[in-house]
């Protein structure tokens, strides 16, 4: 077991450092040794679902709740990947699913909160981007998210302050800058409106 760990961190270190092939062959390898290992069918479909392909991620999500029906993990990735395509409410309905099989899971927190927001439902989106943040106070995305959905509904400080944790739970995360950069120059935009009027 413990080897099969190590593979799948190897594999996501790979993935992480832009050897996408190396990485996704290195999972595949490792099914064709171990056909149920569900962690490596998860990392796999996550690497899937930022690839764009959705329905090998959808697949794969589906053949791990196969061999674990409650897998909260399986649920947030098949949610993950429904979101991706558009299906907003079907994705909703796997989030709760994944959120019911394991209240405590942040990355489904998170995806709820993406799916909420796309459909303008925003306050709702924050606490979800809450809630995870409660589970997983050192989630990069889940602060990034949060400063976002602060920024649209007109939180300034709370979004920028949201947006300098992501920095620091993922000094990498130049979206997150350019974020804080836009907002930046907004708050002094509106400034010099106050005082020329």
């Amino acid at each position: 077991m413990q080897c099969s760990i190590s593979l799948i961190e190897e594999a996501e270190r790979l993935y992480r450092s832009g050897e996408v092939n190396a990485a996704v062959l290195l999972l595949t390898n490792l099914l064709h040794t171990d056909s149920s290992n569900v962690d490596a069918m998860i990392s796999l479909g996550q690497m899937m679902c930022e690839l764009q392909k959705f329905e090998t991620a959808l697949a794969l999500g589906k053949f791990v709740l196969t061999i674990e029906p409650n897998n909260s993990r399986a649920h947030s990735l098949i949610a993950l990947a429904l979101h991706q395509q558009g299906s907003t409410e079907q994705a909703m309905a796997s989030l709760q699913k994944a959120i019911g099989a394991n209240p405590q899971l942040a990355d489904a927190f998170i995806e709820r909160g993406n799916a909420l927001r796309a459909v303008g439902r925003h306050e709702e989106a924050l606490a979800s981007y809450d809630r995870a943040i409660q589970y997983r106070f050192g989630s990069a995305a889940a602060h990034y998210e949060r400063g976002k959905v602060l920024r649209y509904l007109g939180r300034p400080d709370e979004a920028s302050e949201s947006f300098e944790l992501a920095i620091v739970f993922d000094p990498k995360l130049n979206d997150a800058r350019m974020q804080m950069d836009e907002l930046a120059q907004e708050v002094d935009r509106e400034k010099r409106l106050r005082l020329a009027s």
